[in-house]
């Protein structure tokens, strides 16, 4: 299974009819994602969202945008304009997430209300990560503004929405949102979510200034392939389309330090994504690819428009992937005999430049972006009983992977390449920052990343394995190692 990757593309377009309950149909927006755009040395998508609305004299403009970290889900930069007949607002903030800061345009930093920050914009993006499981609150401490925290999400009954795309089986999704300049307090944004792969954002009302209750509906939706294999999302059922969806939905792992406190109800937080069972049904359903061609957006000329602005933004960059041979292994002690827990499979998703490999070799920072991630489940300790009991000292019923993600790191050249890796790890449902010490050298054509980390699990909320009715007490402290073999 290839990593979790966010529920929407790069490419992907929203087109939104705006409707006002006084006044009706008043004008249109957009809500689309652009990139891969390097912001502060990261590889991040632009989200993007545009609204212009009014009648006569009275119109409203809302240009907004927010540069995405996909691989942390954090916000690194958040630009809104806002302009109507009496007034005129302007953000520019950015996210420091290195020093905890924020600021907005020429004011003074402050303290990040999270260490993985949202806006307004890429927490619209974050709803469409979580379950839509009935009856379920959440909320979240992730606005980059504190005093904006937190944000309540309720998970309510479903719908059936038809717009002139299609006929949509929704998730009504009610977020209170604290928002003192536009709701003198807190407001609520009502979302009819697609129950579906995508989740894609069907139909959402608010309240806008001068305009009053306003609602948005889904009138076109471009969605490019999201990465090998993926295929249009289950549960979107065009018109004329009848009979099974060839496609199936598959669980994945749980969403990367989401920062959600789960209120009520007992639903994973997880992504789900649809994957191909069978590639020949395809050929099974060419009502189902003409039926779309014809209700996508409105036509090929925004589908060339969005190819044309992924292809302006995409920097040359080339992820570098893991070879055969790569390993990932604890060591740790008890009272005794010594033991060991391989990973088996190990997950990557690393952006770089061309030539990574040679480049970090002369020294250059070359790599953009880590995540590494691996299953609980799947570590190895060579003992069915040890097995068992490392499973349940690390929650994996709950927390079901351990997962790194680089956020910076630095360099020495000498007789080889020696450096140290910083970054944050998640490992029992808690993140911690590390810093971890590695060399680089050749190895055939790949770049060869090897090094070791003394953890001290407590420090993750685990508690050592006991066994033999406490007669052998594992060590709190594991040494972990690795042996990554990476090339373009």
């Amino acid at each position: 299974m290839p990593p979790v990757r966010p529920p929407f593309p790069i490419g992907e377009a929203l087109e939104y009819r705006v409707h006002v309950a006084i006044g009706g149909n008043v004008g249109q927006g957009q809500m689309r994602v652009e990139g891969p755009v390097v912001e502060q040395g990261v590889s991040t998508w632009k989200l993007v969202f545009e609204l212009e609305a009014g009648r006569g004299p009275v119109r409203a403009v809302d240009r907004t945008a927010s540069w995405l970290d996909p691989l942390r889900f954090a916000s690194l930069r958040y630009e809104k304009t806002e302009r109507h007949p009496l007034s005129r607002s302007e953000e520019r903030v950015v996210m420091d997430l290195g020093a905890g800061t924020w600021r907005d345009g020429e004011d003074a930093p402050k303290p990040l209300g999270s260490p993985l920050p949202l806006d307004e914009l890429s927490f619209i993006y974050f709803l469409r990560t979580l379950p839509l499981e009935k009856d379920t609150t959440f909320s979240f401490e992730r606005h980059f503004d504190a005093s904006r925290n937190p944000t309540v999400v309720h998970i309510r009954g479903e719908e059936v929405v038809e717009t002139s795309v299609g006929i949509f089986r929704t998730r009504i999704v009610e977020m209170e949102v604290k928002d003192p300049k536009r709701y003198r307090g807190t407001g609520t944004v009502r979302i009819n979510i697609a129950v579906s792969d995508c989740h894609v954002p069907v139909r959402i009302r608010s309240s806008m200034p001068l305009l009053g209750a306003t609602t948005l509906t889904l009138t076109g939706w471009v969605s490019p392939p999201r990465y090998p294999g993926a295929l249009p999302c289950e549960g979107w059922r065009p018109r004329a389309v009848s009979g099974e969806n060839p496609y199936r939905v598959v669980r994945s792992s749980p969403h990367p330090s989401s920062g959600a406190t789960l209120l009520s109800g007992d639903a994973p937080h997880e992504i789900l994504h649809a994957r191909v069972t069978d590639t020949s049904a395809l050929a099974s359903f060419p009502l189902l690819e003409s039926t779309m061609t014809r209700t996508r957006i409105t036509g090929t000329l925004l589908a060339v428009a969005a190819l044309a602005v992924l292809t302006a933004w995409r920097p040359s960059l080339d992820p570098l992937s893991l070879k055969d041979g790569s390993r990932l292994w604890f060591d740790g002690t008890s009272t005794v005999r010594d033991w060991s827990c391989k990973a088996p499979r190990i997950d990557a998703m690393i952006d770089a430049e061309a030539g990574a490999p040679a480049a970090v070799l002369a020294g250059q920072k070359a790599v953009k972006t880590v995540t590494l991630t691996f299953p609980v489940a799947q570590l190895d300790c060579e003992n069915r009983t040890m097995n068992g009991h490392m499973m349940k000292a690390l929650n994996s019923d709950k927390h079901q992977e351990i997962r790194f993600t680089l956020s910076g790191y630095e360099l020495a050249k000498a007789t080889a390449v020696t450096g140290s890796l910083q970054g944050t790890l998640l490992l029992n449902g808690q993140t911690r920052p590390i810093t971890v010490p590695v060399t680089f050298a050749a190895a055939e054509g790949a770049l060869r990343v090897t090094g070791s980390y003394p953890l001290k699990m407590t420090d993750w909320g685990v508690e050592p394995p006991r066994l033999m009715m406490g007669a052998l007490k594992v060590g709190e402290t594991v040494t972990v190692q690795f042996d990554l073999l990476l090339n373009n």
